[in-house]
């Protein structure tokens, strides 16, 4: 299982995923999936035990985010 992280707009996803690689978790920038969103873009695929440590890193720097589903 996975955590996907959305965002307002492609270029807090991509500032996010450089945050998080900087600190050391495991990111993919992927599409949205169409299951979570009908909305193009890009999000975060992360392992779900990474995700309150992500919402962590990502809030202190003050990045942020729409909404994480875990699917």
């Amino acid at each position: 299982m996975n955590s996907y992280i959305l965002f307002y707009s492609s270029n807090y996803a991509i500032w996010a995923e450089n945050i998080l690689k900087d600190d050391g978790i495991e990111c993919r920038l992927i599409s949205v999936p169409r299951e979570i969103s009908s909305d193009c873009g890009y999000c975060l695929k992360i392992a779900l035990e990474l995700k309150s440590r992500a919402r962590v890193v990502l809030e202190r720097k003050r990045v942020p985010i729409d909404k994480i589903v875990d699917l």
